[in-house]
């Protein structure tokens, strides 16, 4: 009973790991043609935006003051 648990979660961990490295392919691939194309290209347009719009609110969040860093 044991065994047939960790062979599922190993055999669940291998198909989660080969989604992943195609997903990062294509998001890769979907990136560097929105870069070449612009953000007007249909898909790759899109990806490439809402990649800037995260790294834009990762940078606001980093670079903006703490409330407790601001004085009244």
């Amino acid at each position: 009973m044991k065994l047939d648990f960790y062979y599922t979660l190993n055999k669940i961990k291998s198909y989660l790991k080969q989604v992943t490295d195609v997903l990062l392919v294509v998001v890769a691939v979907a990136l560097l043609l929105g870069v070449l194309f612009g953000p007007d290209a249909p898909f790759v347009g899109a990806v490439y935006s809402n990649l800037v719009s995260v790294l834009d609110t990762i940078c606001l969040l980093y670079t903006s003051p703490s409330p407790r860093d601001v004085e009244e």
